[in-house]
């Protein structure tokens, strides 16, 4: 699983708590939903981001990093 944190857009602010509730329903797990600044958390299967990143209020889906060697 991948851990995600979705920002929700400017249009939806109000309605985080819905937008968390269609990330469920793609098929990802909500781990917390941070309704005064507008994220989401969350954790999916990596091949789920694309799609999360079209649902509607959401404004950007950044995946967390899992390399953390220098380069």
């Amino acid at each position: 699983m991948t851990a995600v944190t979705i920002t929700v857009d400017d249009d939806h602010a109000n309605a985080v708590a819905e937008v968390a509730r269609a990330v469920g329903a793609a098929g990802a797990e909500v781990t917390a939903v941070l309704d005064t600044i507008g994220v989401v958390s969350a954790t999916c299967d990596r091949a789920l981001v694309e799609h999360l990143r079209r649902l509607p209020g959401v404004l950007a889906v950044e995946v967390e990093a899992t390399d953390y060697r220098p380069r």
